[in-house]
């Protein structure tokens, strides 16, 4: 599939993509599942890695709450953020004033309104101020990897 992906992508300008990488400190409060997938999954994350970084695909270094998916409260996001390692970190989130179903029906058990609070959380506001670290999206990737790079 990546192949693929990489391959119609030069024809549409694809830059960047997700690494969906969670490491283990960030799946602290995670199911006991999500560490064994985490094992399992890493030798396909490591081709992923390099097969990105040949291509020349930016991309994020770490990722927070694919295994919170649905479900980034205050308290996962909070958990998550006191543990965020160095480099490129995206935040995976879904929020919405509206929650579940309403939304797309394979999203019954999400809880966007909950993930929408817990980004305006004050607590949370505080937490991403005290971590020092940039904000941004992916097209802000390209100015974060040359500095990473001069450094």
């Amino acid at each position: 599939l990546l192949a693929l992906i990489l391959r119609v992508g030069q024809d549409f300008g694809l830059n960047a993509m997700r690494f969906p990488n969670e490491p283990p400190a960030l799946l602290a409060d995670a199911p006991a599942t999500a560490h064994v997938a985490h094992v399992a999954l890493r030798p396909w994350l490591a081709l992923l890695r390099r097969r990105l970084e040949r291509a020349g695909v930016l991309h994020n270094d770490h990722l927070i709450g694919i295994h919170h998916s649905g479900g980034m409260d205050e308290g996962t996001l909070l958990a998550g953020l006191a543990r965020l390692p160095s480099g490129i970190t995206e935040i995976y989130l879904h929020p919405a004033t509206q929650s579940g179903a309403t939304i797309a029906p394979s999203m019954a058990g999400y809880r966007h309104a909950d993930e929408l609070a817990a980004l305006c959380s004050p607590r949370v506001i505080a937490a991403l101020a005290a971590t020092a670290a940039g904000r941004g999206g992916y097209c802000d990737l390209a100015a974060w990897h040359a500095r990473r790079c001069a450094a």
